[in-house]
């Protein structure tokens, strides 16, 4: 899959996310494929500037499953590619200033999170061995049950679940076009 299609697929998934309520399993179901999407972008990004740039990044003859910053650019400069060289330069840039962004940039260490907590953890309810709910402190939401729009992630409380996502797919669609740009690509997406 492309970037572009890791794209879309986040984007189907954001507008899943709309369709339920916060509390509900389907929406932390989307929630949790919107971020894996997004962070696949990265990987499903390079590569297609890998092929774009006829790189070989192997690894003992093998061809590597995901392409990283750093393979990318040795074998830019192996392959004396200068343009090459100069995109993943930008590229690093680009994916470090998404990165420390305070308002979505924390959404990649939650793919991680996600992949190891049980739901009940993620939107912050545990049951009690007596049957009674408490709440816990949360690793990913914060619940206000009577209010979805107040549904955060504890890392930027001022802003929604859905509104946090919102802004980091716009992000992740002006990357893609940029990256477009800044490789001079003619294809159209």
């Amino acid at each position: 899959m492309t970037g572009w299609g890791k794209y879309k697929q986040a984007e189907q998934n954001l507008e899943n996310m709309k369709k339920y309520h916060p509390m509900m399993l389907q929406f932390q179901n989307e929630k949790s494929n919107f971020i894996h999407a997004c962070v696949g972008l990265f990987n499903n990004l390079l590569e297609d500037y890998r092929k774009h740039y006829n790189l070989d990044i192997t690894n003992g003859g093998k061809k590597k499953k995901n392409v990283k910053i750093d393979n990318f650019r040795r074998a830019a400069k192996t392959s004396n590619n200068s343009k090459a060289v100069e995109f993943i330069d930008w590229y690093k840039n680009q994916r470090s200033d998404i990165k420390e962004n305070p308002t979505f940039g924390f959404l990649e260490n939650k793919r991680h999170e996600d992949e190891h907590e049980d739901m009940d953890n993620r939107i912050g309810i545990n049951f009690s061995h007596e049957g009674k709910i408490s709440n816990t402190e949360p690793t990913l939401i914060q619940p206000d049950f009577n209010d979805p729009s107040k549904m955060i992630f504890p890392e930027n409380p001022n802003v929604s679940i859905l509104q946090v996502c919102e802004l980091y797919l716009q992000r992740l669609r002006q990357l893609i076009l940029d990256a477009k740009q800044k490789a001079n690509d003619i294809e159209s997406l």
